[in-house]
């Protein structure tokens, strides 16, 4: 099932080259490593350039967006079974 979330979250990434991949997730007072990166698109805000990561954990999958404006992370949605 699809959850709407919206909420500002911390993420740790990992640089390499000429790209950045999440690697754990804190939300809600909880912490999820990010085993599988299942896609990566960008588009634009007005001139703002959101980056959109759909990540999983092995159990749950989530959709993260990074403004590279504000330079701030949200959850945007997550899935999870029941």
């Amino acid at each position: 099932m699809f959850t709407d979330v919206n909420e500002a979250v911390e993420v740790a990434v990992i640089f390499k080259k000429d790209s950045v991949r999440p690697s754990i997730l804190k939300w809600g007072g909880r912490i999820y490593k990010i085993e599988k990166i299942n896609m990566v698109h960008k588009f634009l805000v007005g001139q703002t350039l959101t980056y959109c990561f759909s990540v999983s954990d092995g159990h749950n999958f989530f959709k993260l967006l990074f403004d590279t404006q504000k330079l701030r992370w949200e959850l945007e949605q997550v899935y999870h079974e029941g």
